[in-house]
């Protein structure tokens, strides 16, 4: 409370103060700014006036560039220079035809227990096996998977395609598969 109070006092001390000298103090700073305009205009020397840009700019005329009318009105000049509006033709869409896939040709499937099949892979894992052989299937091959233990090396799981009564036969549809699908694949004899 005496703190409030305090700063009470000590705000009208200083209104008071602002109030009663204030102006005097004032007063003093305006006598002297007067006293130095009146100086010197009683000195008699006429101050200098100095052109303002606009006179100054009309006034130079010497080294001015001037421009000779071309004939041609502001309406002209805009009709040349506005762009010429053309009509859009009408965009042709291209009709997207589909395209059939091409016929796989399945591997035989006349003999069941044939001596040879195309390998298309080899993996450690059963799953990865698995997911090889349903792309190869889908896309229209005979699959079937098989399993080999290899020393050293762990349980192999391999996917092949087809079923081939003779070597002959399983390189030609090799060589065929080759070509259309671009992958790696070789002629093994079938234990299956």
């Amino acid at each position: 409370m005496t703190l409030i109070l305090l700063e009470l006092v000590t705000l009208f001390l200083v209104f008071y103060l602002g109030a009663r000298f204030g102006p005097d103090l004032i007063g003093s700073r305006q006598e002297v700014a007067q006293k130095e305009t009146t100086s010197e205009e009683e000195s008699g020397k006429p101050k200098e006036v100095s052109l303002t840009y606009p006179e100054l700019l009309t006034d130079q005329t010497e080294g001015a560039i001037r421009v000779k009318p071309s004939g041609v009105t502001a309406k002209e000049m805009v009709e040349r220079e506005a762009p010429i509006i053309v009509p859009l033709e009408e965009e042709k869409v291209p009709v997207i035809v589909e395209k059939k896939p091409d016929v796989v040709e399945p591997a035989p499937r006349e003999i069941e227990k044939g001596k040879y099949s195309i390998q298309v892979g080899s993996y450690q894992s059963s799953n990865e096996a698995t997911t090889q052989m349903e792309r190869w299937r889908g896309k229209g091959y005979s699959t079937f998977m098989t399993v080999g233990e290899i020393p050293n090396k762990g349980t192999w799981y391999r996917v092949r395609i087809g079923h081939f009564g003779n070597q002959e036969e399983a390189k030609g549809f090799l060589k065929r598969f080759k070509e259309k699908e671009k992958t790696n694949a070789l002629v093994v004899p079938s234990k299956s």
